[in-house]
């Protein structure tokens, strides 16, 4: 389950602008995927992320935090966080009134650790159970290379490839893109068997505001 180095390289991308951390170190192409070196620390976007904002153009989400709280905390469930999002908020205005920052503009965030990183990644966790269960099927040392549609462009499966020269297809009522917003913009992009921009961008907005994490050197 362990990242195989010629797949790896596929997560390559040229920067251009700001310099970031490689890509085929921090989007891993293997069962776990991020968990293999991620931190396992976990926060939810604040409503403010998802409002529009005039200095910032084309900002704005089409969803809003209320309508995601559900989903967080079936994941959190799914990741094992320790604390309720009541608990975080209750850490938040303890950490900062202990450091006399109560009332401030500065504000303190309190992250939630999931235990799954490093050895004990998803792929580790949940391989066994995987592998043991009749109602699915895991393929590795694979692919997804191409998102395939039907005449009306309703999206019928997935195209993919495995050894050298070896492609084959997987046919679904259902499919679902998981592989994060780098990977998912990159596959929808190369679908364009039969639109050329690629698959859903009629308004060329894939792959645009793409934001990743910022970083910090620290010395001490």
């Amino acid at each position: 389950m362990a990242p195989i180095a010629e797949i790896q390289d596929l997560s390559a991308v040229d920067s251009v602008g700001l310099p970031i951390v490689p890509t085929e170190e921090t989007q891993i192409r293997a069962l776990g995927g991020g968990s293999h070196v991620w931190s396992g620390k976990c926060r939810r976007l604040e409503a403010v992320d998802f409002e529009s904002r005039d200095w910032i153009p084309h900002s704005g989400w089409p969803l809003s935090s209320e309508g995601l709280q559900s989903f967080y905390e079936r994941a959190g469930e799914l990741i094992q966080l320790p604390f309720s999002q009541a608990e975080i908020g209750a850490r938040d205005a303890e950490i900062t009134k202990r450091l006399g920052l109560a009332g401030g503009p500065l504000r303190t965030r309190f992250y939630a650790q999931s235990p799954f990183q490093g050895p004990r990644h998803f792929g580790a966790e949940i391989g066994p159970t995987l592998a043991a269960a009749r109602s699915c099927r895991v393929i590795l040392h694979s692919v997804a290379i191409e998102v395939t549609t039907d005449d009306s462009r309703r999206v019928t499966g997935v195209e993919a490839g495995g050894e050298p020269g070896h492609r084959f297809a997987v046919e679904a009522p259902t499919v679902v893109l998981a592989a994060g917003a780098l990977e998912n913009t990159r596959l929808l992009l190369l679908s364009n068997r039969r639109d050329p921009a690629g698959l859903g961008n009629h308004h060329d907005q894939l792959g645009r505001y793409y934001t990743d994490r910022r970083g910090i050197l620290l010395g001490h």
